[in-house]
């Protein structure tokens, strides 16, 4: 399927199943650089030099509503990540719902005539937006829908919660809001600390890992390409990298570090990295990393610290 951007720029985590490898004596959890809590380093920029490609960040995120769900991931208009994970939000960027069920594929009457989103952030005010005004293609005769732009503010936390009131012709309701669960994505918070996988097999923290903050993986995808025996399909790059991060000693959570670049008509022309993003628990204070490479054709490649994995501490929240 082409890449849908969450962002017309012309106009998170699922569990793995894949268990990390044991060392005979793990490391002691490395500190961060930064003695002090909450100040990066270095600077963004002189942190991530040496990194080539550099991870690009997202620009936008988005949810899809077709048969099934797909979250979305913006890199830029032609570049970016279309399900099957959770989608998920990061305060202060777009985040796009695309709904596309025609309400025959819930067993609803076909005679439609508005379809609105409904959403809030963090329990916050109720607000909606127009995704099909009823009309219907004279050529096949589906439904017309638009893409719904959230604002999520940069101070935002907590879930973006959504769900879809459905208005027939006849005046009667329907709703669709995961059996009244309603549907949420996950906000992570802006800011936080960056870890840094260089090309020469250093680590190293930018700024402080805190409980309840945001952790960002900045990868440098020639650690691991190289161990690939093939990236490349009749022509075609396969290949993608994947970060396994454990927090404490919960459940894996599987961060896509590449995307995807699609030409024209669809095809993948090239592979980006991009920036890993995810919430850290508040409960948690220590996380384990390690990363692991696939393509068509080609055996697994993994980086692991020679099956140790990389364990950095984290401190408690400032009000915990």
């Amino acid at each position: 399927m082409p890449f849908i951007p969450a962002l017309n720029l012309t106009c998170p985590p699922a569990t793995s199943t894949v268990t990390p490898s044991a060392g005979d004596a793990p490391p002691p959890p490395r500190a961060p650089v930064s003695d002090q809590p909450g100040a990066a380093a270095t600077p963004l920029d002189a942190f991530l030099d040496g990194l080539e490609p550099r991870p690009k960040p997202a620009v936008a995120y988005g949810d899809t509503f077709g048969w099934t769900r797909a979250g979305v991931v913006t890199i830029d208009e032609q570049t970016g990540l279309h399900g099957p994970f959770a989608a998920f939000a990061e305060a202060g960027k777009p985040f796009v719902v695309r709904y596309l069920r025609d309400p025959e594929m819930l067993g609803f009457p076909r005679d439609v005539a508005r379809i609105e989103l409904r959403y809030r952030v963090d329990g916050g005010p109720v607000r909606k937006a127009l995704v099909c005004d009823g009309t219907r293609s004279l050529h096949d005769g589906s439904l017309t829908f638009f893409p719904a732009r959230i604002a999520v503010p940069p101070d935002a936390k907590g879930d973006l919660e959504y769900w879809f009131k459905i208005e027939g012709r006849d005046g009667r309701v329907y709703w669709d809001s995961d059996y009244g669960r309603n549907f949420r994505a996950n906000i992570v918070p802006q800011g936080g600390a960056v870890l840094r996988f260089d090309e020469d097999w250093n680590e190293a923290v930018g700024g402080a890992l805190v409980a309840g903050g945001t952790l960002r993986l900045a990868y440098d995808v020639d650690r691991i390409r190289p161990l690939l025996d093939r990236t490349h399909h009749h022509g075609v790059p396969t290949w993608s990298v994947l970060a396994h991060l454990r927090f404490d000693d919960g459940p894996v959570i599987d961060v896509p570090l590449t995307a995807p670049r699609h030409g024209d008509y669809g095809a993948t022309t090239d592979i980006q990295p991009i920036e890993g993003v995810v919430e850290i628990p508040v409960t948690a204070r220590r996380v384990t990393v390690w990363f692991s490479a696939d393509a068509y054709g080609a055996p697994t490649a993994w980086d692991s610290d020679f099956a140790r994995n990389y364990r950095f501490a984290i401190a408690p929240p400032a009000d915990g």
